[in-house]
């Protein structure tokens, strides 16, 4: 499953599924809200090599859940428990790694080399 085919089964709606750090309203909880706050970017999306995940700032819903597709199909691919890319002005600046649990650090900054 891609991460548009993903975001489209959760109701995430984005303009673009291009790779880096995404906001939109989230869909479980923005249609809850008053009215003058339901248009609140609230839901955070990352998409990445290793598919899409994504988290509400108001409500804490996240996903993917387990089992319903990570975006590409990997198993296992990365050592990390999440990567944040941060993109300014359409460009990727660093990315942040976070860890699995009990591994010190937590987590690291890393930026790409000069072969990308």
């Amino acid at each position: 499953m891609t991460p548009e085919e993903l975001l489209i089964k959760h109701g995430i709606k984005l303009k673009t599924c291009k790779p880096g750090r995404h906001y939109t309203i989230c869909p479980e909880c923005s249609a809850k809200r008053s009215h003058a706050h339901q248009g609140s970017k609230c839901l955070g999306i990352t998409i990445d090599a290793n598919g899409a995940r994504w988290g509400c700032n108001h409500c804490g819903w996240t996903g993917p859940e387990k089992g319903s597709g990570s975006g590409n199909g990997k198993v296992g691919a990365s050592p990390f428990e999440a990567t944040y890319d941060y993109i300014e002005d359409g460009e990727f600046r660093f990315q942040k790694v976070r860890y699995p649990k009990g591994h010190k650090p937590p987590f690291a900054l890393r930026t790409r080399d000069g072969s990308g």
